[in-house]
């Protein structure tokens, strides 16, 4: 596709907006750990350690 095809510029800019939305995702879920973090929540691994074994906080 050569880059005045109408289809290459709709794949571009559909590429371009999926990439926008992964860098947000990312940035969202790296805020929601810091907050959980804060809170005294652990990380992620601890999470996910603890529900293989099956031993949750109830």
């Amino acid at each position: 596709m050569s880059q005045h095809d109408p289809k290459a510029r709709i794949q571009r800019q559909r590429d371009s907006r999926k990439q926008e939305r992964r860098q947000e995702r990312h940035t969202d879920n790296a805020a929601i750990r810091d907050q959980v973090r804060a809170l005294g929540g652990g990380d992620l691994d601890h999470w996910d350690s603890d529900s293989e074994r099956g031993q949750g906080d109830e």
